[in-house]
């Protein structure tokens, strides 16, 4: 089991990335729609190019890095180069002005994304690499997403510190990318010097066949707990896109709550999360993680079918809602991880090759598909019924709004459950995996 000081060193750049995740996520679509001219039709169509773009290089990335190891590791190069890459593009789209075009924002957008790419996932790769156990595995993810979960709470705090500070509000996500990259700076800069990789693999061991990329989706086809876990994040992530694209849309349009309001719901959803997180790795012990995982989205899919009826001003009863949803999202941001790198181990046992690299960049592009089908479809959806962002609207399309937020990604969220409740990597079959692997490694 590895030492505290390099879960601690692993995780700290989860909180620097997750910075900006507010503004860029779950805010940029409002923001866009009153800072300039685009409609919401257009920054949804934007945030679909975008996205679609960005998947292009996931596939890349991987690929390289299984390829070509360097001298210097094999995650720690493409790390620092995606650090590089998304600091500039994340200042220029946090300063947009009313002439802003669609070309612009999506340009903006996809340096971004490409930079995040090149470190999300060799930063996911390098976790499943230093940590091996099943227990272990959980560690490494709940520390990561605590980490991201505590820079997503502060970047919730942030407006209202930055406001009493005297910043305008207009200038507040630009301050928040200065933060970002100031904190990204020093906390990756200690990863990348203190901890160390996992000892690299004789070349022969690593690719001892050049496969082309057909016989590698034909082998991936053939893998059945990694077409399971990742079409049940794809549903998954769907589900979750749709809630976070409409949520700030909800709380000041149907809720019709204040800027404070909103904003502590926000604090008040992530930080349940982080309290959630060591419940669920507690649980996580001694109890199947697949089976865990179907409980929280049971608990969170029951919650929000009340969402719907809440009425205007129903801030506390949707506090509660935040408080049982928050609890649950450790599980369903810490689970799924630690399996899908279970996953990563049957296909080093059953391919006799170590590809973590690509196979991660299909983890990441199918997160980036969902919140991309999510923010195209649901965005021109809810125009369509009439919904008009920072306009007065009509009780129907108020109500659709409602409806597409909460109800659709409790049908998605059934999909999970359908998909994943026979998921056959269990614990056991975990340490079995790797007790086979270990012995492999040492014949």
């Amino acid at each position: 089991m590895r030492s505290n000081r390099d879960l601690t060193l692993y995780a700290l750049p989860g909180l620097a990335t997750a910075l900006p995740t507010l503004p860029v996520l779950v805010l940029l679509p409002q923001y866009y729609a009153t800072a300039t001219s685009l409609s919401l039709a257009a920054i949804g169509l934007g945030l679909l190019i975008a996205r679609l773009l960005d998947m292009a290089t996931d596939p890349i990335v991987g690929w390289l890095m299984d390829r070509f190891p360097t001298r210097w590791g094999k995650r720690k190069p493409w790390m620092l180069l995606g650090g590089l890459l998304a600091a500039p593009a994340l200042v220029l789209l946090s300063i947009p002005d009313p002439s802003t075009s669609l070309l612009e924002m999506v340009v903006f957008l996809c340096g971004l994304y490409v930079g995040w790419t090149f470190f999300s996932i060799p930063y996911n790769a390098l976790g499943a690499e230093l940590a091996v156990g099943a227990y272990d595995r959980t560690r490494f993810a709940s520390a990561r997403e605590g980490a991201t979960l505590a820079g997503i709470v502060l970047a919730s705090a942030l407006p209202a510190i930055l406001k009493a500070s005297g910043v305008p509000t207009n200038e507040q996500f630009f301050a928040i990318a200065l933060i970002t990259i100031i904190t990204g700076a020093a906390t990756i800069s200690f990863l990348l010097a203190l901890v160390r990789e996992a000892p690299r693999m004789r070349e022969a061991e690593t690719h001892h066949q050049r496969d082309d990329w057909r016989s590698f989706l034909n082998s991936l086809g053939k893998n059945k707990p990694f077409v399971v876990i990742v079409s049940a994040w794809l549903v998954n992530g769907l589900a979750n896109g749709t809630g976070t694209v409409l949520f700030p849309f909800f709380l000041t349009d149907v809720l019709k709550t204040t800027e404070q309001q909103k904003n502590l719901l926000i604090f008040l959803y992530f930080f349940c999360a982080i309290l959630g997180l060591p419940l669920w790795l507690y649980l996580s012990r001694n109890r199947d993680k697949a089976k865990l995982w179907l409980v929280s989205i049971i608990i969170v899919s029951i919650t929000f079918t009340v969402v719907p009826f809440l009425p205007e001003g129903a801030v506390l009863e949707f506090g509660i809602v935040c408080v049982i949803t928050g609890l649950c999202l450790g599980a369903d941001l810490a689970l799924p991880a630690s399996l899908f790198a279970d996953v990563t181990d049957w296909d080093e046992f059953r391919s006799r090759r170590k590809r973590r690299g690509i196979l991660y960049s299909s983890w990441t592009l199918t997160a980036k598909l969902s919140l991309a089908v999510a923010a195209g479809v649901c965005l021109p959806l809810v125009e369509f019924f009439g919904f008009r962002a920072g306009e007065p609207n009509s009780q129907f399309s108020l109500d659709v709004l409602a409806v597409v937020y909460a109800l659709l990604p409790v049908a998605l969220k059934m999909g999970v459950i359908a998909l994943m409740w026979n998921f056959p990597i269990t614990t056991r079959a975990q340490r079995s995996i790797r007790r086979r692997l270990e012995m492999r490694e040492r014949a």
